[in-house]
């Protein structure tokens, strides 16, 4: 009895951490002990298809449920035909040999993999560097030269007073690239390669690296895409002409599309699993992305414009209009079954005239806080300057506030309080099923989004403030300088090419993804679902801002 209950101990714990406050699970009485030995006996002598099984259950986000009952279970410490119960012991984590199922499933995308890898890596260093290379691969070694002095970046020392570490500056765009260049020229040293670790090849690998990756990102969309979709999709990714470009390219371009996709991955992968490393991934993608180029304020606005529309398209599904006003007529069956159709016209009409007006208002301020020179004016900077001393100043006490509720969260947990297993609040309005975004944001456990900033704001911080050789200005430029300088560049129109520049240079180089996408569009548009639309909204989304 002993045993059994320790077994189904563990089951019940490791159901309790994977699965959703709100979710529940069926009982059903164990007969006798003998029953409960044979339970334990086969949990415990699990044949190989059964594993298979659970494998494949757990990739696919569901959820496995342990049926038993707690109510013979005796509690750990409780004394049992004199005898003391030992707490329940945690079952190792095996390593298992990939089964012949999964090898078929990988084959193909580590094939596609290694295709990208080939040709993002073969001949990297060949060619010299380009002017933007050269200047991302100089600041970088300088980053590296004073992280072998790191405490001078803190206080320079009485010999070189003025002695200069590298600080993020927008004009050469987010601080995650050197930290990733210098990292890189780090360990060639270490494994002794030539030059000094420092060559046009040592500077290119992180482009590589990332390019690599991102051919691997549809794996983890083969849920939304599809099998062959996701395999397509990745085949595609390793052959564009403008990815291996990029690849081999050392600029942000291509970190910034490898952590854009993450952030897409993981938000997809959570709203669909509600597992919270997904949520933590997808943060991550985002502060990466945030520190490799400021072009992330377009894609949160395209990003951001998505969700409101899903939100408000949730919400209309709960409200009937062709029940409610087609009478029974026959006009009335041409409306839409809820007002989710209506809403979402609504939401655009008004979001496209925010959006006009908001465009509007940054042209004009970068008329203002800019000279006819092209230099910010001194009350810009001096306006700008106080919004980060009143920034670096704040953000100790947001910290602490935050500190404080997880405190009062963890002291509610400890004292059993724990988050009742039904609906509550806004959770009660809500349809799982017709409103898994609803749902995934007002049941989202505390330790999910907790976990999810902390890992975000570590990534800044880090980052941004240099390997905290400079936390105040770092943080303060890292919140306002980057949105500052891209709202002065507004002016600045550097290639002066006409809207329609990418509908003629896309085709030019991509005639495949051309082809390829032209389809997906039409059964994006033929058979939708919310995946699929997002991908044709960020399509169109980003060819018009960016034209």
């Amino acid at each position: 009895m002993r045993d059994a209950s320790v077994v189904l101990l563990e089951c019940i714990e490791s159901w309790a951490r994977r699965s959703s406050p709100l979710k529940s699970f069926e009982t059903r009485p164990l007969a006798d002990e003998n029953h409960a030995d044979q339970v334990s006996n086969e949990i415990e002598t699990e044949s190989p298809e059964v594993e298979r099984e659970h494998e494949v259950s757990a990739e696919q986000g569901e959820l496995v449920v342990v049926r038993g009952t707690t109510e013979d279970i005796e509690a750990p410490g409780e004394e049992v035909d004199g005898q003391i119960l030992p707490p329940p012991q945690r079952r190792r984590f095996r390593l298992r040999p990939p089964t012949g199922e999964q090898l078929l499933r990988w084959a193909p995308f580590w094939g596609v993999i290694l295709l990208g890898a080939i040709l993002r890596f073969w001949g990297l260093g060949d060619k010299p560097l380009h002017h933007d290379e050269s200047l991302h691969a100089y600041y970088s070694w300088q980053l590296l030269l004073n992280l072998e002095h790191w405490s001078w970046c803190i206080s320079p020392p009485p010999s070189d007073p003025s002695y200069a570490c590298y600080t993020y500056n927008p004009l050469l765009h987010g601080p995650f690239q050197f930290h990733f260049i210098a990292l890189v020229y780090r360990i060639s040293q270490l494994v002794g390669a030539p030059d000094n670790g420092i060559s046009t090849t040592t500077v290119r690998i992180p482009a590589a690296l990332l390019g690599t990756l991102i051919v691997a990102l549809p794996y983890f969309l083969r849920d939304y895409l599809g099998k062959w979709g996701a395999l397509l999709a990745s085949f595609l990714l390793a052959v564009s002409p403008s990815m291996v470009y990029f690849s081999r390219f050392a600029r942000e371009d291509i970190y910034f599309a490898c952590f854009t996709l993450v952030w897409i991955v993981g938000v997809a992968r959570y709203v669909r699993d509600r597992k919270m490393r997904w949520l933590v991934i997808a943060a991550a993608g985002f502060a990466l992305a945030y520190a490799t180029k400021e072009a992330i304020f377009l894609e949160m606005l395209i990003f951001g414009a998505f969700l409101g529309a899903l939100i408000v398209w949730e919400l209309g599904l709960k409200l009937p209009l062709r029940a409610r006003l087609s009478n029974g007529s026959s006009p009335g069956a041409l409306l839409p079954q809820t007002f989710a159709p209506l809403f979402v016209v609504v939401y655009f009409a008004i979001a496209g005239i925010a959006g006009k007006l908001l465009l509007n208002w940054i042209d004009a301020l970068a008329k203002v806080i800019v000279t006819p020179g092209g230099a910010p004016t001194a009350q810009a900077d001096q306006f700008v300057n106080n919004l980060k001393q009143n920034t670096v100043a704040t953000i100790p006490w947001l910290g602490i506030a935050l500190g404080v509720f997880v405190l009062i969260l963890l002291f509610r947990e400890m004292s059993g309080k724990l988050p009742s297993q039904e609906r509550r609040g806004l959770a009660k309005f809500v349809d799982p099923q017709k409103q898994p975004l609803l749902d995934a944001i007002v049941t989202m456990p505390w330790t999910h989004w907790f976990f999810a900033l902390l890992c975000g704001w570590a990534i800044f911080l880090v980052l941004f403030t240099v390997l905290f050789t400079n936390p105040a200005g770092g943080i303060g430029d890292g919140i306002w300088q980057g949105i500052y300088y891209w709202i002065q560049q507004q002016q600045v129109a550097r290639g002066n090419q006409p809207w329609y520049y990418y509908l003629m240079v896309i085709p030019l180089y991509e005639q495949i993804g051309v082809v390829f996408g032209l389809i997906g569009i039409l059964r994006c548009i033929a058979q939708p679902t919310r995946f699929r639309l997002f991908l044709v909204y960020w399509l169109v989304g980003n060819l018009f801002l960016y034209s």
